[in-house]
């Protein structure tokens, strides 16, 4: 069987950052909401345990580390969740604010965090060793996370899935992580307030490119 390689014009850059432009724009009180919800849970759930460990209290500093744990499984599904939510607006599904809490489920959330964590892992290694490694690895298990949050596979899979979909585009790929860099900077600039339409639009040309990468291996 003859190899895959998906072309350089499977997707186009401006595109892909103009149409997560558009959503953005046209639903920005509910990605404000969505980022306002997510990073308000973290810093509470931060501020709890955080007073709790510093206690002198041994009993109150083990609530301290109970409130830990919890506090990072649920910043962990808020992530999972966030993902879902970007997806369906990509896919033009209904969702809503409660869908960041519909996916405490324990194999779900542990195999996402593990993606999540070896594909940090893989590319800050890379950078650490040699720039070039750290773009190709970066490049080659782009999608990783996208994959597993899609079609719900095995940790492998989704990095065997990703290193299929991202060969002949690898260049292209890292051009388009520049570009989204510097919307995120252009975000960060304007105030700081520019994040929440930057932030946005990073998820979502980030999903609309996989779609479109995906499309041209059916």
């Amino acid at each position: 069987m003859a190899e895959q390689k998906v072309s350089h014009n499977s997707f186009s850059i401006s595109e892909a950052i103009r149409f997560g432009w558009q959503v953005a724009t046209k639903n920005i009180w509910f990605f404000v909401a969505l980022i306002l919800i997510s990073e308000g849970i973290s810093q509470i759930i931060s501020f709890i345990y955080n007073n709790l460990l510093a206690n002198g209290d041994m009993l109150v500093r083990l609530l301290g580390v109970i409130v830990f744990v919890i506090g990072w499984v649920i910043n962990i599904e808020i992530s999972f969740a966030t993902f879902v939510i970007y997806f369906k607006f990509v896919d033009k599904k209904k969702t809503s604010l409660k869908d960041l809490f519909a996916y405490f489920e324990t194999k779900l959330l542990w195999r996402y965090f593990v993606v999540s964590t070896i594909q940090g892992f893989i590319i800050i290694l890379g950078l650490l060793l040699f720039i070039y490694p750290g773009i190709y690895f970066a490049t080659k298990y782009w999608f990783a996370n996208n994959i597993y949050v899609d079609k719900r596979t095995g940790i492998i899979e989704s990095f065997k899935e990703s290193a299929e979909l991202t060969k002949g585009i690898k260049r292209k790929l890292f051009l388009f992580g520049l570009v989204q860099i510097l919307v995120s900077l252009a975000g960060l600039l304007a105030v700081v307030v520019g994040l929440f339409v930057a932030i946005p639009i990073t998820y979502l040309s980030d999903i609309y490119v996989y779609r479109k990468v995906s499309k041209t291996l059916k």
